[in-house]
């Protein structure tokens, strides 16, 4: 469950890096919690001001973000493409096109909000070079050499 405090982001809705988006992902603090530590209210860092209402915090979809783990912050600043262990081609030739390389700007751990026992997984965003941003797990990355 979360706490007062907590930085949360909405979950994915794939954990294969499979999009590349316009705008990094949103993160935002918790600031209230009903009786059963369901978030109720997050300022997320665009300053928007949002009440939450949800029967369960399984509902709202979000995750506690955390501080990474040191064997992952390797690939900060490393530039990485995403490859495709779950099964999922990123270009119609099957393969992963270099337009998903990018940069790594941000390393973060990921646990749903619902479940404190759930192991962490730490994530990463990456900046490609036409400025868009691509995010996954760590271990659907590898670092291109060379770049």
């Amino acid at each position: 469950m979360s706490a007062i405090g907590d930085l949360v982001s909405v979950r994915p809705l794939n954990s294969t890096p499979n999009t590349l988006q316009a705008e990094p992902p949103e993160f935002g603090k918790v600031v209230t919690v009903d009786g059963s530590d369901v978030p109720t209210r997050v300022i997320w860092f665009n300053l928007k001001d949002v009440t939450l209402a949800a029967a369960a915090a399984a509902d709202l979809q979000m995750d506690t973000i955390l501080a990474p783990l040191a064997a992952s912050l390797a690939l900060l600043g490393k530039v990485v493409l995403p490859i495709t262990g779950s099964n999922v081609t990123l270009d119609p030739s099957g393969g992963t096109s270099r337009e998903y390389a990018g940069t790594v700007v941000q390393i973060y751990g990921r646990r749903p909000i619902e479940d404190d026992q759930a192991a962490q997984v730490d994530w990463l965003l990456a900046k490609t070079d036409s400025g868009l941003y691509i995010e996954g797990r760590v271990v659907d990355f590898v670092e291109l050499p060379g770049r």
